[in-house]
């Protein structure tokens, strides 16, 4: 999928696949943490999606703008994460199916 703004659901078909799979998690990875990852995990937010932010699979131009992007997606607009924590919860994504509790 193409985009042109810093937000990948502005005007783009991003929201008609997500939605036709019935998808309500997205997990925000690359660059630049605090313009067009931070864009468009505010995008998903306003749309209803569940944000899961990767510290580590983001990156931007100081420490200091990656580390406010976190600190604000975690307050308001998601959950920060680590890539290990999202393998984590994968791994144990077809246990908890097996179970009845996704």
């Amino acid at each position: 999928m193409t985009k042109h703004r810093f937000g990948a659901f502005e005007n783009t078909d991003l929201e008609l696949v997500l939605r036709s799979r019935g998808i309500r998690t997205v997990i925000m990875t690359g660059v630049a943490t605090n313009v067009c990852v931070e864009t468009t995990a505010r995008q998903a937010f306003l749309k209803d999606y569940y944000v899961v932010f990767t510290r580590d699979c983001t990156a931007t131009y100081t420490q200091a703008e990656h580390d406010t992007t976190l600190v604000n997606i975690d307050n308001y607009f998601g959950q920060v994460a680590t890539s290990d924590d999202v393998i984590a919860c994968w791994q144990q994504a077809p246990v908890l199916a097996s179970a009845g509790r996704t």
